[in-house]
Protein backbone atom coordinates (compact mmCIF):
# COMPACT_ATOMS: atom_id res chain seq x y z
CA UNK A 1 0.00 0.00 0.00
CA UNK A 2 2.58 2.18 0.97
CA UNK A 3 5.07 1.61 -1.83
CA UNK A 4 2.65 3.54 -4.30
CA UNK A 5 1.37 6.00 -2.41
CA UNK A 6 2.71 9.63 -2.78
CA UNK A 7 1.06 10.46 0.26
CA UNK A 8 -0.77 8.00 3.03
CA UNK A 9 -2.61 7.76 6.22
CA UNK A 10 -2.23 4.67 7.63
CA UNK A 11 -5.02 4.96 10.21
CA UNK A 12 -5.17 1.24 11.98
CA UNK A 13 -5.34 -0.08 15.77
CA UNK A 14 -2.09 -0.16 17.88
CA UNK A 15 0.18 -3.19 17.78
CA UNK A 16 -0.93 -4.18 14.25
CA UNK A 17 2.01 -3.70 12.60
CA UNK A 18 2.19 -0.10 11.04
CA UNK A 19 6.03 0.65 11.64
CA UNK A 20 7.04 -2.78 10.22
CA UNK A 21 5.45 -2.46 7.40
CA UNK A 22 6.64 1.39 6.74
CA UNK A 23 10.20 0.43 7.64
CA UNK A 24 9.69 -2.40 4.42
CA UNK A 25 8.11 -0.19 2.54
CA UNK A 26 11.01 2.53 2.81
CA UNK A 27 13.52 0.09 2.29
CA UNK A 28 11.95 -0.94 -0.74
CA UNK A 29 11.80 2.27 -2.13
CA UNK A 30 15.31 2.98 -0.84
CA UNK A 31 17.03 0.25 -1.95
CA UNK A 32 15.21 0.51 -5.50
CA UNK A 33 16.39 3.99 -5.63
CA UNK A 34 13.40 5.69 -6.33
CA UNK A 35 13.95 8.04 -3.39
CA UNK A 36 17.24 8.57 -1.55
CA UNK A 37 16.07 10.16 1.86
CA UNK A 38 13.56 9.66 4.25
CA UNK A 39 12.99 11.58 7.44
CA UNK A 40 11.06 9.56 10.43
CA UNK A 41 9.36 12.21 13.02
CA UNK A 42 8.14 10.44 15.70
CA UNK A 43 7.45 10.93 19.84
CA UNK A 44 10.24 10.75 21.82
CA UNK A 45 9.40 7.65 23.25
CA UNK A 46 9.53 5.99 20.42
CA UNK A 47 12.87 6.72 18.94
CA UNK A 48 14.30 3.55 20.16
CA UNK A 49 11.86 1.54 18.84
CA UNK A 50 11.98 2.73 15.48
CA UNK A 51 15.99 2.13 15.50
CA UNK A 52 15.48 -1.56 16.29
CA UNK A 53 12.78 -2.25 13.48
CA UNK A 54 14.56 -0.53 11.06
CA UNK A 55 17.95 -3.10 12.47
CA UNK A 56 15.66 -5.72 12.56
CA UNK A 57 13.71 -5.39 8.73
CA UNK A 58 16.01 -2.75 6.69
CA UNK A 59 19.22 -3.61 8.12
CA UNK A 60 20.65 -2.66 4.74
CA UNK A 61 19.75 0.98 5.00
CA UNK A 62 21.55 3.29 6.99
CA UNK A 63 19.85 5.21 9.95
CA UNK A 64 20.56 7.72 12.38
CA UNK A 65 18.99 9.07 14.95
CA UNK A 66 18.96 12.79 15.48
CA UNK A 67 20.75 13.97 18.58
CA UNK A 68 22.59 16.64 20.28
CA UNK A 69 21.84 19.95 20.17
CA UNK A 70 20.43 22.45 17.47
CA UNK A 71 23.80 22.75 16.23
CA UNK A 72 24.37 19.11 15.89
CA UNK A 73 21.28 18.11 14.27
CA UNK A 74 22.09 20.97 11.22
CA UNK A 75 25.18 18.77 10.80
CA UNK A 76 22.86 15.24 10.68
CA UNK A 77 20.67 16.59 8.62
CA UNK A 78 23.37 17.18 5.56
CA UNK A 79 24.73 13.46 6.38
CA UNK A 80 24.18 11.13 3.23
CA UNK A 81 22.48 8.56 5.19
CA UNK A 82 19.17 6.87 3.85
CA UNK A 83 16.84 7.61 6.77
CA UNK A 84 17.26 10.57 9.86
CA UNK A 85 14.62 10.05 12.50
CA UNK A 86 13.53 12.75 15.02
CA UNK A 87 11.14 13.21 17.96
CA UNK A 88 8.31 16.25 17.10
CA UNK A 89 9.96 18.56 19.68
CA UNK A 90 13.84 18.38 17.36
CA UNK A 91 11.55 18.77 14.74
CA UNK A 92 9.48 21.80 15.72
CA UNK A 93 12.77 23.70 16.78
CA UNK A 94 14.88 22.88 13.56
CA UNK A 95 11.96 23.17 10.51
CA UNK A 96 10.78 26.74 12.26
CA UNK A 97 15.08 27.57 12.15
CA UNK A 98 16.39 26.39 8.81
CA UNK A 99 12.60 25.06 7.10
CA UNK A 100 14.65 26.45 3.66
CA UNK A 101 17.35 23.93 4.04
CA UNK A 102 15.46 20.79 5.13
CA UNK A 103 14.93 18.69 1.93
CA UNK A 104 13.54 15.14 2.16
CA UNK A 105 11.95 13.06 -0.56
CA UNK A 106 10.01 10.99 2.14
CA UNK A 107 8.43 12.17 5.09
CA UNK A 108 7.07 10.04 8.19
CA UNK A 109 4.85 11.03 10.71
CA UNK A 110 4.18 8.29 13.06
CA UNK A 111 1.24 9.11 15.91
CA UNK A 112 0.00 11.52 13.57
CA UNK A 113 -2.84 12.60 16.07
CA UNK A 114 -0.06 15.55 17.25
CA UNK A 115 -0.50 17.60 14.71
CA UNK A 116 -4.49 17.54 14.40
CA UNK A 117 -4.28 20.83 15.59
CA UNK A 118 -3.49 22.78 12.83
CA UNK A 119 -2.19 26.42 14.38
CA UNK A 120 -0.14 24.11 16.57
CA UNK A 121 3.81 24.98 16.26
CA UNK A 122 4.35 21.29 15.58
CA UNK A 123 1.98 21.07 12.79
CA UNK A 124 3.42 23.63 11.55
CA UNK A 125 7.11 22.65 11.58
CA UNK A 126 5.89 19.04 10.12
CA UNK A 127 4.16 20.64 6.97
CA UNK A 128 7.19 23.31 6.68
CA UNK A 129 9.94 20.22 5.61
CA UNK A 130 9.81 20.05 1.71
CA UNK A 131 8.88 16.67 0.87
CA UNK A 132 7.98 14.59 -2.49
CA UNK A 133 6.26 11.57 -0.29
CA UNK A 134 4.22 12.15 2.78
CA UNK A 135 2.98 9.28 5.03
CA UNK A 136 1.27 9.24 8.55
CA UNK A 137 0.93 7.01 10.81
CA UNK A 138 -1.70 7.11 13.63
CA UNK A 139 -3.33 4.40 16.09
CA UNK A 140 -5.66 6.62 17.61
CA UNK A 141 -9.08 7.53 16.27
CA UNK A 142 -8.26 10.80 14.47
CA UNK A 143 -12.11 11.87 13.76
CA UNK A 144 -12.67 13.26 16.65
CA UNK A 145 -13.61 16.70 15.05
CA UNK A 146 -13.68 17.26 11.12
CA UNK A 147 -10.90 19.70 12.08
CA UNK A 148 -8.25 17.12 13.03
CA UNK A 149 -8.45 15.04 9.79
CA UNK A 150 -8.19 18.00 7.79
CA UNK A 151 -4.68 19.36 9.75
CA UNK A 152 -3.46 15.42 9.39
CA UNK A 153 -4.21 16.16 4.97
CA UNK A 154 -2.98 19.56 4.99
CA UNK A 155 0.59 17.71 6.20
CA UNK A 156 -0.35 14.60 3.41
CA UNK A 157 -1.93 16.38 0.55
CA UNK A 158 -1.78 19.96 1.13
CA UNK A 159 -4.77 21.50 -0.95
CA UNK A 160 -6.85 19.11 -0.72
CA UNK A 161 -9.25 19.49 2.25
CA UNK A 162 -10.11 22.92 3.16
CA UNK A 163 -11.11 23.84 6.86
CA UNK A 164 -15.31 24.57 6.94
CA UNK A 165 -15.83 21.48 4.71
CA UNK A 166 -19.19 19.44 5.93
CA UNK A 167 -18.45 16.08 7.08
CA UNK A 168 -20.25 14.03 4.31
CA UNK A 169 -17.15 15.79 1.85
CA UNK A 170 -14.58 14.62 4.07
CA UNK A 171 -16.34 11.13 3.95
CA UNK A 172 -16.44 11.32 0.35
CA UNK A 173 -12.67 12.13 -0.07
Amino acid sequence: FLVRRSSALLADEMGLGKTVQTVVALEILLQRRDYHRALVITPASLLSNWVKEFTTWAPNLVVRRLQGSAEDRSALYDLPVHVLIGSYEQLRIDAIKMHSALRFDIIVIDEAQRIKNANSETALACKLISRTVAWALTGTPVENQPQDLISIFQFLKPGLLRFGVERQYLHKK
